[in-house]
C-alpha cells in the first residue's frame, strides 16, 4: 500500500515536471536559440541562449550599474525563464580595469535551476567582457 502511494506520488511529480518544462508557448521558442551578439560579451553563451533580447539588455544594464550586494530577479517575457542577478563586489584590478564579480541564477520549468558565477571587467573601450566564469 505504502509502495503504491510512493509510486503514484513520484509519477505525479514526474508529470508535473514534464508539463512545467513544456510550458513555454510554441511561438516563443525561436528567441531562445538566438546566438550571442557583440553586446553579449559580458555574459557567457550558456546563459545568453536562455535569454530574450530584453533579458540581455536588462542583464547588460545590471552588470554596468548594479551596486555591491544588489539582488534583482525577473521573469523573461520571451522565454518564461526566471533570472536572479546578484552583484557581489566591484573593484579595480592590477591592470587598472573596473571589474565586478556577480552571479546569475537561471530557472527553467519546475525543478531546473542553474547558477553561474562571473568576473567581468571593462576593456580599453569601456565594454564589459567576461574574464572568468564558473558554473
Amino acid at each position: 500500500m505504502q509502495k503504491n502511494r510512493i509510486n503514484r506520488f513520484l509519477t505525479l511529480l514526474f508529470m508535473i515536471t514534464l508539463s512545467a518544462c513544456s510550458s513555454v508557448p510554441e511561438g516563443q521558442h525561436s528567441e531562445v536559440n538566438i546566438p550571442a551578439s557583440d553586446t553579449d560579451i559580458f555574459v557567457d553563451p550558456s546563459i545568453s541562449r536562455s535569454m530574450g533580447a530584453s533579458d540581455r539588455l536588462k542583464l547588460q544594464s545590471l552588470v554596468a550599474t548594479a551596486q555591491p550586494q544588489q539582488w534583482t530577479k525577473w521573469v523573461s517575457s520571451a522565454t518564461g525563464n526566471r533570472f536572479e542577478f546578484t552583484s557581489l563586489s566591484i573593484y579595480v584590478n592590477a591592470q587598472g580595469q573596473g571589474c565586478r564579480n556577480y552571479k546569475i541564477a537561471v530557472s527553467h520549468g519546475f525543478l531546473a535551476h542553474h547558477t553561474f558565477s562571473y568576473t567581468a571587467c571593462r576593456d580599453g573601450q569601456g565594454a564589459w567582457q567576461v574574464i572568468k566564469s564558473k558554473s
